[in-house]
């Protein structure tokens, strides 16, 4: 078998983790690497730099990408890869700078894609990489149709979708404790909601975020902030002891809430999450999960009380979303999207 070498542009530092995190001290990235190898594919990383070499070293992720020194350094390199990915579009933009300046062939595809209508700076960062790049995969149908619909592409969007370590985050033999789980930090959760949603029940509800997240919202009594980072095998504990994990979101062209989904689905754990558009590919409503509208408190409540008072349903959404991430969302399935994609695009040209 041919193997081909890709190289992993990624906006934030990742050897670090990659050097550290031990067999069980949490996700292990190694292991897609091994999945895309046995496929064909040999990943190379190279991470931003730090100041004073990267001017933007330290900055806003989308910033800290515009690292003209690792575009220099991609340039001189480019002739060892068949393929250059650029995770988000930060990455991309000097290098397509680069490719109008001095010329080279080797292909750069976008892995993911901030999606925003807000942020002028990544809106002119995307109206500059998305119709100029070889080829984008996304995590989200609904991001491929919204991406194809918004811009004039070189090639069709592939749609990846996400994956999680279905080694490190697996059911374990401890007994639940009395609460409710939510957890996540970015825009696209509504504690608004939880929180009304709670307010009038007697169960105890852990909610691991920052507390500035959630600052300006009025705190039930029985809501517990967890406003620590947690270490990857806390945080598997956490999801172990729960009764139950609740994402509550507002829709997004972004797939928030899908590590957490993934995360607790590949514990076992009873799920009920928001229903959003970005989300649909991995929400099985009745096999895998309970989900309920945006905005809506009585439902969330509902239920709530419905997964606590039949823990037989419990048990069976448990185990249907363990099945299901082992079958469709695991590093090896998701290597195998991710290599046909980088397939497609190495092989298949442009448009």
């Amino acid at each position: 078998m041919t193997i081909r070498r890709v190289l992993m542009v990624p906006p934030i530092r990742w050897l670090p983790y990659r050097e550290t995190v031990g067999e069980d001290g949490g996700p292990v990235p190694q292991r897609l690497d091994a999945a895309l190898h046995d496929l064909g594919w040999c990943v190379d990383i190279l991470d931003p730099g730090v100041r004073p070499w990267n001017p933007f070293g330290g900055m806003n992720p989308l910033l800290q990408s515009f690292d003209p020194l690792r575009a220099l350094k991609i340039l001189a390199r480019k002739r060892r890869y068949d393929l250059i990915v650029s995770v988000f579009e930060g990455n991309a933009a000097p290098l397509l700078m680069a490719r109008h300046v001095f010329g080279f062939r080797t292909k750069i595809i976008l892995w993911d894609v901030g999606l925003t209508e807000t942020w002028r700076l990544r809106m002119r960062v995307l109206d500059y990489v998305l119709p100029r790049v070889d080829g984008v995969m996304v995590l989200a149908s609904e991001q491929k149709r919204y991406i194809e619909a918004k811009w004039r592409l070189r090639a069709p969007v592939q749609m990846i979708g996400h994956s999680v370590d279905t080694v490190f985050f697996r059911p374990q033999p401890i007994e639940p404790d009395d609460f409710v789980l939510s957890l996540g930090n970015d825009a696209s959760r509504d504690y608004g909601t939880l929180f009304k949603a709670v307010s009038p029940l007697a169960t105890h509800v852990k909610i691991r975020t920052s507390p500035a997240v959630v600052a300006d919202l009025n705190q039930p009594e029985n809501v517990e902030i967890i406003g620590k980072p947690l270490p990857f095998p806390d945080l598997r504990t956490l999801y172990a002891k729960a009764k139950l994990v609740v994402i509550p979101l507002v829709e997004t062209l972004n797939a928030g809430g899908i590590s957490a989904v993934l995360e607790a689905a590949a514990m076992g754990k009873p799920l009920i999450v928001t229903h959003t558009a970005v989300l649909s590919d991995v929400l099985k409503p009745g096999e895998t999960c309970l989900t309920v509208p945006p905005d809506d408190p009585q439902a969330l409540r509902h239920a709530i009380e419905t997964l606590l008072a039949k823990p037989d349903l419990a048990q069976k959404l448990g185990r249907g979303a363990r099945d299901f991430v082992e079958r469709t969302q695991s590093q090896s399935a998701f290597a195998a999207r991710l290599a046909g994609a980088m397939d497609f695009y190495k092989d298949e040209g442009l448009s």
